[in-house]
């Protein structure tokens, strides 16, 4: 995992004395035989107990590079893990295996061998990374096999059970909710304190209205699944905020309260949102005012202005906003942002810009409440009346819209027009995201318009055909469309950056110079106030790009083609 610390399964080593390990694909003699000692066990005792992990730790430093750990499992990768039968010899053997199913069982996840004339999971393979081919990327450990060996199935642990029962892995991860060295801090701090109230019950306290909390076992559990796991319509710095904040004055041990005090001054500098943003056209000004003083009345405040620190933004829909460059600007400002968007449909149609999200009908007057409004997200629903149509956008006006944001140099808005024009010629903008037959429907015309503008725009370095230029393919072996096919992509794009876990579309963009094919990036914000979000953001680029090898005329931009 580091330098000096192995992941393995506590029943490999229980009951062991003098244990060694041996790095035997280094080909090294002094990375042979060296002796450990355990620094940590989960509270596994017997077969069938959960928290069976061990963590082991070297005399000294090794001068390997460390695994890299991911927490997205992907049940379309292919996977493998490297185990040391008895019959295997002094190099071990490999395993080809596949995850059946997403969903847990207990902490488990169930795997199969993907063959039925291979190797499969047998004693020998307890403890082994299981990894993906591709990316290279360890997302759990192989912890035991189906006594039927004609099964040929068996069980690992994944990254966020480990995580569960070693809360120190947290500091080798890439978490994208606070940087690594403020994370490691605030862990430090936590880790040595104890809570003076029942942990749960104090996370219901910060965030009243949200369902009472799974069981949390420590502070940094605590701390996690508020940033997490917790579904409220709060900014992720609000809720951080708000939990530090209430530990700070229910924790007890030496230095806990003076120094999470110390943590938030130099950590948390900006103060908690606290109001909603209103965006509407002029025309709608009279809903607008009644809407404010309901909502006001209500104890839920409102605001014109601050949509990177608003609890949401509300957007009230018509025909005029529709046409309205201000609303349109801060609807894109607020997916920049990953706020909620709440549109409040007055006339006409929902939004278009906002066809994957589920729209207030006040066409009779209605006012929304604050129940309404600090609910979780839902997928879209049918408005009872009339029918609602989503129509594919025609003509020029989209395109000269895109060329307006790059002109002005408004590269997200642009970004999040981009992925809208797409998902709405492929008839869908009511899901927010394409499958690979999606993709078929776009033409190559329209492809090549939108490539024109980035491309002009940005003397070249960004576009369709600047990203075929930088990638136009899947390596040897990959299939194209899948899982590896897309990390490659977004790893020749920039899109993982030290193939790093991918942070929410607000952080998403590089502060610094853009990397050569960045745009677009066909993300889609309002989906990732939802789980799976990155699987859709990964099939949807693959429909899109699928779709440009195909295109004769693309991809001769830098040479590649």
């Amino acid at each position: 995992m580091d330098a000096r610390h192995l992941l393995t399964c506590a029943h490999v080593v229980h009951g062991c004395s003098d244990l060694t390990v041996s790095f035997v694909q280094a080909g090294r003699g002094d990375l042979q035989n060296i002796p450990v000692d355990v620094s940590h066990l989960g509270p596994w005792r017997s077969p069938g107990d959960p928290g069976d992990i061990a963590v082991l730790e070297l005399p000294d430093k090794v001068d390997l590079s460390p695994a890299r750990f991911s927490l997205r499992p992907d049940i379309t990768a292919e996977l493998n893990a490297h185990g040391f039968p008895k019959d295997a010899g002094p190099f071990g053997s490999a395993l080809g295996l596949r995850v059946t199913s997403s969903h847990g069982i207990g902490e488990w996840l169930s795997i199969e061998a993907t063959t039925g004339h291979a190797e499969f999971p047998r004693k020998g393979f307890s403890g082994s990374g299981v990894y993906e081919e591709n990316s290279g990327e360890v997302l759990g450990l192989v912890s035991d096999a189906s006594p039927e060996a004609s099964r040929r199935t068996g069980r690992m642990i994944p990254v966020e059970t480990i995580r569960r029962h070693w809360e120190d892995f947290d500091d080798l991860l890439d978490l994208p909710w606070l940087p690594r060295e403020a994370r490691i801090r605030l862990r430090a701090i936590v880790g040595a304190a104890v809570p003076e109230t029942g942990l749960a019950e104090l996370v219901a306290g910060v965030f009243p209205g949200t369902p009472r909390p799974r069981d949390l076992h420590s502070p940094w559990d605590a701390v996690r699944f508020v940033a997490e796991e917790l579904r409220v319509e709060l900014p992720l710095d609000d809720r951080l905020t708000r939990i530090v904040t209430a530990l700070s004055t229910r924790l007890t041990g030496p230095g806990v309260r003076t120094g999470l005090a110390e943590w938030l001054g130099t950590t948390r500098s900006a103060p908690p949102a606290s109001a909603f943003f209103l965006s509407h056209c002029e025309e709608d000004a009279a809903y607008a005012g009644r809407l404010g003083e309901h909502l006001r009345l209500h104890g839920v405040p409102v605001s014109h202005d601050g949509i990177s620190r608003a609890l949401g933004v509300i957007v009230l829909v018509s025909p005029e906003a529709e046409r309205s460059g201000r609303v349109i600007g801060e609807v894109l400002e607020g997916q920049r942002h990953n706020r909620r968007i709440i549109p409040v449909l007055l006339r006409g149609e929902p939004l278009s810009i906002l066809g994957s999200t589920r729209h207030f009908d006040a066409r009779d007057g209605a006012l929304p409440d604050e129940e309404y409004l600090r609910e979780p997200p839902q997928a879209p629903r049918p408005l009872p009346r009339p029918p609602i149509r989503s129509t594919p956008a025609t003509g020029t006006a989209p395109i000269r819209k895109l060329t307006s944001l790059l002109d002005d140099r408004a590269l997200e808005h642009a970004d999040l027009w981009t992925t809208t024009l797409l998902l709405d010629t492929a008839g869908r903008l009511g899901t927010g995201w394409m499958r690979r037959l999606d993709g078929e429907l776009l033409p190559y015309g329209l492809l090549e318009e939108v490539d024109a503008v980035w491309a002009r725009a940005l003397d070249g370095t960004q576009g369709f055909g600047t990203q075929l230029a930088c990638y136009d393919g899947p390596p040897p072996g990959t299939p194209a469309g899948h899982a590896g096919d897309f990390f490659a992509l977004a790893d020749a794009l920039g899109w993982r950056r030290d193939r790093q876990a991918t942070p929410r579309y607000g952080e998403f963009v590089p502060a610094g110079p853009l990397p050569t094919g960045f745009f677009p990036t066909l993300r889609n914000p309002q989906l990732e106030h939802h789980r799976g979000w990155h699987d859709q953001w990964r099939q949807t680029a693959m429909a899109v790009h699928l779709r440009l090898r195909k295109n004769p005329r693309m991809g001769t931009r830098g040479g590649r083609r």
